[in-house]
């Protein structure tokens, strides 16, 4: 029987469908929960990682920006002295700070370490995983006492990353530890704990990616990157020193002819220590060998003006070559030193005496210039370039010809002849509209032209000139040596001379000037047959006597003095020609005269069977006279035959004399020959004095003025003025010196003033002669203000090293502060300072200045008016906004070198691109930096901004 279930019972029965139907929902809603958990969670995930490597990424840049900020600033935040560019060592220590000192790449390399950001002032970024950044710095960029002078676009990156080279700084995020980096904490400063693969081996070398566990991320600061930014601070600071020189003198320097930049380029420089001595350069502060110094470089000692080539270098250590050209051709310690690339070749066919031909050279493109010296080092021989180019009239580049070669074997190129060019600093040259900056620094020898007066006449005892017979020449000779009373200044032309300022008040010219002996001009009192001089020379001081010859070179006729008295001569001229007012006239003297007795004539002809000279010297127009008879006449057609002279005797007209010699027996006569054509002055002056300030001479050229009186330095046994006096046939007849041995010797009536020494731009250079502390000194021999030093120049001891800025001036006295971040400056008496008022030291020092190109108008030169330009008479600027040709005055930098450019040929479109390699045109070009044009452009007149 069936037993009937409940209700309830039954409705249960009915639903297990939906029971299990909502099991299955909620698992789905379980399932559908927990996959969207992990989407989140994925999402959320990268969500971390893309701000980690947005961290990182900024992390990063805000590093790199910080290396741009500190090498840009690098003169303000640490030495004024030392350029922008330097970048810090890294932190090995992780406290942030950088350390004094790294070492080079390699085993103990400690180029590579932790960002040391309090050195850049920075709020210690970190990546992602909260790891400090790391850093790797390419040496030659590296600050402290090793750095790299000179350090400018030139210097290129050591690093790499990948395949890109020419970096010079790469910074690394490490990112969390991956294997075998689990030591971190036991090992904090190991690189393996914190970089992968090639990151962490402490080469030159990096990658971005390396395969395995690898999750480095690396930024490099390329050198394109870096001197993008710190070309714009030199331009500033290149604008800055031109618009002081412009208020000061209400022009802008002449400029330099653009020069090859290496010629000038040293690879470093410095002061000799202990252990220098003869050829030997010690320097213990410099690794000469990691500055790249190598055998051939030239080295030049600053102190004795003397230079040798490099034969070794190891470590502090430099052998030289046999120093020549200097006072001492020795190598002392504390001697400035400098140390160049050499710029060389060989002299090919057609080379012959002065001229030197180089097939494979263009001399006008490499800026080779008038006043360069070439040595010749096969036969040690050294000269000076008269001229670039060859004739104008058939010009060939590849030639120079020189003004003379001395010092050698044989003084004479010759094919196969091995030479070097040494390029002075440049110097600033009229007319020149686009070129260099002229600078050169203290203690550097320049060219300069200058004009001397001297009177040292207690210096020497008087004597005879080996061959000359005149008794009236000789004392001349003497006496124009001692002294110029007679002469007037002696001005030494600018190709010809050499200067450099050791001190404000002391400074050395070496140079030569040729001059005609002698010419004048007629004064009003001059007829007839009677010559006097607009100056009232006394004829009897030069050397003149009764036989000379004189010329009127206005009219073109000639004589024979017949008498001399004071400051007039009387000579009846050829062609009944007689002297005017305003003629022009040159006397010339005879350096020798001879006594001797002619045996006989024969139809006329004079025959001297025994002369007392040798007949050989004899030519037409020599003065024969009758010492009898008192009757002068010229030789005609002399001939020498088995040691007899036979000559004609004609007057100014060329008539025949020779009857008024026939005395009744046996007759004697004087000969007068060996004519004094030319007279050479050769200066080597060390002198110390009261300066003038500098000022524009004549409206081209800054100069300074230097007047000695009994203070002479020693001069170290060399001649301090000598004078060559030379025959028609450019003959030597005699030379007289005067020589100062020391100090002491000079008398108290010895003086020397030399005037017109250039300047252009140079520091103000002296010694401390007043009390000092360490922040004040004095130097009572100048008004600062007087040199134009301004509040915020720089002061550089060079004694001590410390460098500071002006912040004070108080006539002859300076109050110095030291500059953030460098050693406390002091100085002490008799220590030695620079001060620049006229551009930053590190402006030279790191040789910006050889790649900086600068173009002026006329009226903004000196001499020019000051006068602003009208289109189209401006420089005119392409691609640098409107109005683009009003612009007066353009700097310009090169940057690092372009694919296209092979630096090694000097020219200058190896530097610079388009229309600012253009000399002759006053076309600059301005455009974004790429792979075709890279120069940074600078307007300094009219201001862009201040």
């Amino acid at each position: 029987m069936s037993v009937a279930r409940p209700a309830a019972s039954r409705l249960l029965q009915r639903r297990p469908g939906r029971e299990r139907g909502a099991v299955l929902l909620a698992v789905m809603l379980i399932f559908i929960t927990g996959a969207a958990y992990f989407l989140l969670e994925d999402l959320n995930a990268a969500t971390r990682q893309a701000a980690r490597e947005q961290q990182t990424a900024a992390a990063l840049s805000m590093a790199k920006q910080g290396l741009i900020a500190y090498a840009v600033s690098y003169p303000d935040r640490v030495n004024a002295d030392s350029g922008p560019g330097y970048l810090p060592c890294p932190d090995i220590d992780n406290d942030g700070d950088a350390e004094g000192t790294c070492a080079d790449a390699g085993p103990t390399n400690f180029t590579v370490g932790r960002l040391p950001w309090q050195t850049l002032e920075l709020s210690d970024p970190v990546d992602g995983s909260g790891e400090r950044l790391w850093y790797a710095l390419s040496e030659n960029y590296r600050y402290g006492p090793n750095k790299l002078v000179p350090l400018n676009s030139e210097t290129p990156g050591l690093l790499s990353v990948d395949a890109a080279t020419d970096i010079v700084a790469v910074l690394i995020a490490p990112g969390a530890p991956v294997a075998n980096q689990d030591t971190r904490n036991s090992a904090p400063n190991q690189r393996s704990n914190y970089l992968e693969g090639t990151n962490a081996d402490g080469d030159r070398a990096f990658a971005s990616n390396d395969g395995g566990e690898f999750n480095d991320r690396v930024l490099v600061l390329s050198r394109a990157e870096l001197m993008a930014a710190v070309e714009r601070r030199v331009l500033n600071d290149v604008a800055t020193v031109l618009r002081r020189y412009n208020s000061t003198h209400a022009a802008y320097p002449w400029l330099a002819p653009f020069s090859d930049p290496r010629a000038g380029h040293f690879l470093t420089n410095g002061t000799a220590s202990t252990g220098s001595v003869g050829n030997t350069v010690v320097d213990t502060s410099k690794d000469f060998d990691a500055l790249g110094v190598r055998s051939g470089a030239l080295v030049r000692d600053l102190a004795d003006g003397s230079y040798g080539y490099v034969s070794t270098a190891v470590n502090s250590t430099i052998q030289v070559t046999a120093l020549a050209g200097g006072l001492s051709n020795s190598i002392s310690p504390g001697d400035s030193y400098e140390v160049s690339f050499r710029v060389a070749g060989v002299a090919t066919g057609g080379s012959s005496g002065l001229t030197l031909f180089d097939a494979s050279k263009d001399f006008v493109d490499l800026g080779v210039r008038q006043g360069d010296i070439v040595v010749d080092v096969t036969d040690h021989s050294i000269g000076v370039i008269d001229r670039v180019g060859g004739d104008p009239v058939s010009p060939d580049t590849s030639q120079l010809d020189l003004l003379q070669l001395a010092g050698g074997t044989n003084n004479q190129l010759t094919p196969g002849h091995e030479y070097e060019i040494l390029r002075l600093p440049f110097h600033g040259t009229v007319g020149v509209r686009k070129g260099h900056l002229p600078i050169h620094s203290s203690g550097e020898n320049y060219v300069s032209s200058f004009d001397v007066r001297w009177n040292l006449e207690s210096l020497i005892v008087t004597t005879t000139p080996a061959g000359v017979t005149n008794p009236a020449y000789w004392p001349n000779a003497d006496a124009f040596a001692l002294s110029s009373t007679e002469t007037g200044p002696i001005a030494v032309p600018l190709e010809r001379g050499r200067c450099r300022w050791n001190d404000v008040q002391s400074a050395e010219c070496r140079g030569s000037t040729t001059m005609t002996y002698f010419t004048g001009v007629a004064a009003g009192t001059s007829a007839g047959d009677l010559l006097a001089d607009t100056t009232n020379r006394d004829f009897g001081n030069w050397g003149v006597q009764r036989g000379d010859r004189v010329e009127d070179l206005s009219n073109g006729s000639g004589g024979i003095i017949t008498a001399v008295s004071g400051s007039t001569v009387t000579a009846p001229l050829s062609s009944a020609a007689t002297f005017a007012p305003a003629d022009n006239y040159r006397i010339r003297v005879a350096s020798q005269v001879a006594d001797s007795d002619f045996e006989f004539f024969v139809s006329s002809v004079l025959i001297d069977t025994d002369p007392s000279y040798d007949p050989t010297l004899v030519s037409d127009y020599d003065v024969v006279e009758s010492i009898s008879g008192g009757v002068l006449g010229y030789v005609k057609d002399p001939v020498t035959v088995s040691g007899q002279i036979l000559f004609s005797i004609v007057d100014v007209d060329g008539n025949d004399i020779s009857t008024s010699f026939i005395p009744p027996a046996l007759g004697a006569y004087r000969l007068r020959y060996r004519w004094v054509d030319t007279r050479e002055y050769e200066f080597n002056l060390r002198f110390n004095g009261d300066a003038v300030p500098s000022a524009l001479a004549s409206g081209e050229h800054r100069h300074r003025t230097v007047t000695s009186a009994g203070t002479l330095p020693a001069q170290s046994g060399t001649p301090t003025v000598t004078l060559n006096d030379y025959g028609v046939a450019g003959e030597l007849i005699a030379t007289r010196s005067v020589t100062i041995a020391s100090a002491t010797a000079t008398g108290p009536d010895a003086t020397v003033t030399v005037t017109g020494l250039r300047t252009d731009l140079a520091p103000l250079a002296g010694t401390v002669t007043g009390a000092a502390t360490l922040k004040r000194f004095t130097d009572s021999r100048i008004s600062f203000s007087d040199w134009g030093v301004k509040v915020g120049d720089v002061v550089h001891n060079v004694t001590n090293g410390t460098v500071g800025t002006v912040e004070q001036l108080l006539s002859n006295e300076v109050t110095v502060i030291k500059i953030r971040g460098s050693t406390e400056f002091s100085i002490s008496p008799g220590q030695r300072y620079e001060l620049y008022a006229d551009f930053p030291a590190w402006l030279t020092l790191n040789n910006w200045h050889h790649v900086v190109l600068v173009g002026e108008v006329a009226g903004k030169s000196p001499g020019g008016g000051g006068a602003d330009c009208t289109p189209p008479n401006c420089l005119t600027l392409i691609g640098g906004g409107q109005p683009d040709d009003n612009k007066q005055v353009i700097a310009v930098t090169a940057g690092p070198p372009l694919a296209t450019q092979n630096r090694a040929s000097g020219n200058i479109v190896a530097y610079f691109e388009n229309g600012n390699a253009e000399l002759g045109t006053p076309t600059f070009d301005t455009m974004p930096a790429s792979d075709a044009f890279n120069d940074f452009i600078r307007v300094v007149d009219p201001p862009l901004w201040p």
